[in-house]
């Protein structure tokens, strides 16, 4: 997910699954979620042009 517009910077998140099968089951909190999917996310593909497309790497740059 890029969090922002004006800089491009990477946030991610690691989930428990046994805590979003609770949140999801939990009568309380059922109605509240729709998805666990972040608005502009896209799934990474551990390919480096992926990176250079969102802005996150530039040519020539290696880390």
């Amino acid at each position: 997910t890029c969090s922002c517009a004006w800089h491009h910077n990477l946030t991610a998140a690691v989930c428990s699954f046994r805590a979003a099968k609770a949140l999801c089951a939990n009568p309380g909190s059922r109605h509240a979620i729709r998805s666990f999917r972040w608005r502009n996310s896209v799934p990474f593909q551990w390919q480096s042009q992926q990176l250079m497309e969102l802005g996150l790497m530039e040519p020539g740059q290696w880390f």
